[in-house]
């Protein structure tokens, strides 16, 4: 397990180590106005090694004497601050994209509470109205025939006459 994780290590160093160097062969190319396609092809088919081993505070060996290190030229460094500069715009685009975006939410969810309270509002106002007209249905309507009704059953189910009191 050990030796896998060593492996995979090692492997992405070196790629990453690769896509570092592209990169920054691609800025390079870009700041001086080269054309990559214009630019005479290797015979042996292997990239050359321009800047040597990618390291990655500006590329050059931390461990190298300052006086033999090769400063980036001025292009490059321009090229660099205007490509951050437009990371930075995109970025903060974004950012106000989203904080846009979160308002608009927000306002809904406003919308939708207050549409949730004047629909409760109305529900219960309807309830109380209808409670109100229960309780007015809930009374006896009693007619004479209805009475007389009444009376019979209250007769026939109610104590036989030995048992009331008079």
């Amino acid at each position: 397990m050990e030796q896998l994780l060593l492996i995979l290590f090692v492997l992405f160093s070196v790629i990453t180590a690769l896509l570092e160097r592209r990169k920054r062969k691609r800025a390079l190319e870009e700041a001086t106005g080269a054309n990559p396609s214009t630019a005479p092809a290797a015979d042996d088919g292997e990239e050359e090694d321009v800047d040597g081993w990618p390291f990655p505070m500006g590329g050059a060996d931390p461990f190298e004497p300052r006086s033999r290190r090769a400063e980036p030229p001025q292009e490059v460094a321009l090229a660099v601050d205007e490509r951050q500069a437009e990371e930075r715009a995109d970025s903060l685009q974004d950012a106000a994209r989203e904080a846009a975006q979160a308002a608009q939410q927000i306002q809904a969810k406003h919308r939708i509470d207050e549409l949730v309270r004047k629909r409760l509002a109305v529900t219960n106002a309807t309830e109380e109205a209808r409670s109100a007209s229960r309780s007015k249905q809930i009374r006896w309507k009693l007619s004479a025939k209805e009475a007389r009704r009444a009376f019979v059953y209250a007769e026939i189910i109610g104590l036989p006459k030995s048992l009331k009191d008079d």
